[in-house]
């Protein structure tokens, strides 16, 4: 395992010299994992953005990945209208008023009051970050959901399959609580070893119905070769009432 990780982990931290001031240390990870996995080709990341809300993702890894090829999914019909103006008949970006789950169909979306926190699952009114966030807009906790709605979803295995994409370099899942649900949604197309790095958000704590652990995410994608990698926060839940971060998985081969 040390011959494993040691030439990479040395080349790393030249790369992180390199780009200190340009990139923050997490965007300088994924540069490096994807220009190292792609240098001698002349081939373009293939990036999935699943949560995309406005837009940010998009702008980040245009920044990253200039040439980058971008399929962006965004489940909330006001939202995908703001992102539609941000980022519409631009080349070689793919928007999709969509949810990702499991499988295709419907799910009931849940639209808040802080739109980033808009999801598949309710809050959970009883939580402190609730109720927080609740005093910040100068409602109840009963009011922080300001409507419930059905939204068309798909897996990402049928999405690959009937748009014929060949490789995802980058898997960009943010979405509340529902990431389990989205890998189990690309299963097949993980076992065919069709995907290079995941970046996947976190939230731990009870600020949601369902929660989820780390067991939750690695269950599907360590018996599938990919390991953790890197997370861009830390805290713990004695001093706040949850945690969000993001983390970074690769599979085994782009490290090898």
């Amino acid at each position: 395992m040390k011959s494993y990780f040691r030439p990479f982990r040395h080349a790393v931290r030249k790369r992180i010299r390199a780009y200190r001031g340009i990139y923050s240390q997490f965007d300088t990870i994924l540069l490096y994992l994807l220009k190292t996995n792609l240098q001698n080709t002349n081939t373009a990341p293939v990036i999935f953005d699943v949560g995309a809300h406005y837009g940010e993702s998009i702008e980040r890894f245009r920044n990253l990945f200039t040439e980058s090829i971008i399929h962006s999914f965004e489940a909330d019909a006001d939202n995908y209208k703001i992102l539609k103006k941000n980022w519409g008949n631009k080349g070689d970006i793919t928007l999709n008023n969509l949810g990702v789950s499991r499988a295709k169909g419907a799910l009931l979306f849940h639209r808040n009051i802080k739109h980033n926190t808009s999801g598949f699952h309710a809050v959970n009114m009883e939580s402190e970050w609730v109720k927080n966030r609740s005093a910040r807009f100068d409602v109840s906790p009963d009011q922080f959901t300001e409507k419930s709605y059905e939204v068309p979803i798909i897996d990402l295995d049928s999405y690959v399959k009937e748009f014929e994409i060949p490789h995802i370099h980058l898997l960009k899942i943010d979405t509340q609580g529902h990431e389990d649900e989205v890998l189990a949604g690309c299963e097949d197309t993980l076992k065919k070893g069709m995907i290079d790095v995941i970046e996947t958000e976190l939230i731990v704590g009870n600020p949601y119905i369902k929660s989820l652990q780390f067991y939750d995410i690695e269950k599907t994608l360590i018996p599938l070769g990919f390991r953790f990698y890197g997370i861009d926060k830390g805290g713990d839940l004695l001093q706040k009432p949850s945690l969000g971060f993001n983390v970074i998985y690769v599979h085994e081969r782009v490290l090898a």
